[in-house]
């Protein structure tokens, strides 16, 4: 679904892409998508004229045509409840999979009992054949060795993150029932936009997608939002969000900049919902439809948590042996750590392995920015 390219070589994940890198920093490094409309920047510079919900529902019955069985992985998000009502829209059939784990934070699990009210009530709808909720055990020492060894994508933070998430990016997943013909649907990929030379652009972060890919032994999965069966789907969210974008800034009176453009657009701020319904998204109930769910406590106690459970089972250590061959292949600059005090400790720098680099795809022209809305021109707003 992606990967990474350095000169003329593909790479999986982004530790050997950045290896590579740091070996010959004259090659060009790039994150790239399996996707033909990606590579054709013509097709985004003209805002598709339907609905964003046309191109939803478009792409729900793409899927419900093409195979035996649809699994939809079902948080109760902006993205998966939003993809859900596309198949409630066009008549569909699900099978809803909500997964949890014995890793769960006890911030996490708060939200999951308020949660589980409405995921009744949502078992009931029509397009939902099934709702079953996966609980997900933990991997084994042997198992999140073998999940290190085949994983996909950027190589987040295991510290910070459930095993759940290596699992599922390991091409020898322990998720099973995906059957031929089957296909499991994911939704996270929400546009993220930059401006360059006051043009709006799209772009992408290998870590906001590699905890969302799968490898089936049976199946496939899919992007509900990000695919050449429906290119206009992601073309149309990256316009929405762009004209929303514009018109928060005369709103709030200020320029727009990239800085403004990559704060305004934090999971965690105080536009995120507006921003979310500007674009069609909705989620299940008004709590995961803000900024809480996304959100731990000031002492990052879920953090704090999975830590504690990876201490607790032996991964720590594994997972630091893993990063030692990282800290001799990879530049020191690709990682990062607020320990840097500490940086000139080898066995202290594999803690910044935690935080590695993650690698942009290269930016698609979309748009130029408003002129009265670029630095310079005269207050937006009093025009």
């Amino acid at each position: 679904m992606m990967y990474y390219q350095v000169g003329n070589k593909k790479h999986y994940t982004n530790v050997d892409a950045l290896a590579a890198f740091t070996k010959d920093p004259t090659l060009d490094l790039q994150l790239k998508f399996d996707y033909n409309f990606v590579n054709q920047p013509h097709l985004w510079q003209t805002e598709p004229e339907l609905s964003v919900y046309d191109y939803m529902d478009k792409h729900a019955q793409i899927l419900s045509d093409r195979y035996r069985k649809v699994h939809l992985r079902y948080s109760g998000g902006t993205d998966s409840h939003t993809l859900l009502q596309s198949f409630v829209r066009t008549k569909g059939v699900v099978d809803l999979e909500h997964v949890t784990t014995e890793e769960m934070s006890e911030f996490s699990r708060k939200h999951y009992n308020h949660n589980k009210p409405d995921f009744v009530e949502v078992a009931k709808l029509d397009a939902v054949n099934s709702f079953s909720r996966f609980s997900h055990r933990g991997l084994t020492h042997k198992e999140f060795d073998r999940a290190l060894c085949n994983y996909k994508g950027n190589l987040n933070s295991v510290l910070s993150n459930q095993s759940l998430y290596w699992d599922m990016c390991s091409d020898r997943t322990t998720l099973r029932g995906i059957m031929e013909n089957d296909v499991v649907v994911t939704g996270k990929e929400k546009p993220r936009l930059v401006v360059e030379d006051g043009w709006w652009c799209w772009t992408a972060l290998d870590g906001k997608f590699s905890d969302s890919q799968a490898d089936f032994d049976r199946g496939v999965q899919v992007w509900f939002f990000l695919t050449d069966d429906v290119p206009e789907l992601q073309i149309k969210l990256s316009w929405l969000k762009l004209k929303y974008l514009e018109q928060l800034a005369r709103e709030l009176k200020t320029p727009i900049t990239n800085n403004w453009v990559i704060k305004i657009q934090a999971v965690t701020g105080m536009y995120y919902q507006r921003i979310n319904h500007a674009m069609g998204y909705r989620a299940l109930n008004p709590v995961l439809d803000t900024v809480a769910s996304k959100m731990s406590e000031p002492s990052r106690t879920r953090i704090k948590e999975y830590r504690q459970w990876n201490d607790a089972n032996g991964i720590t250590n594994l997972f630091n042996d893993y990063c030692e061959d990282i800290v001799r292949n990879v530049r020191s600059d690709f990682y990062t750590s607020a320990e840097k005090k500490h940086e000139s400790d080898y066995r202290s720098r594999l803690l910044e392995i935690y935080n590695i680099s993650g690698v942009w795809h290269k930016n698609i022209p979309i748009t130029p920015v408003s002129p009265d809305l670029l630095p310079g021109s005269p207050a937006p707003g009093y025009l």
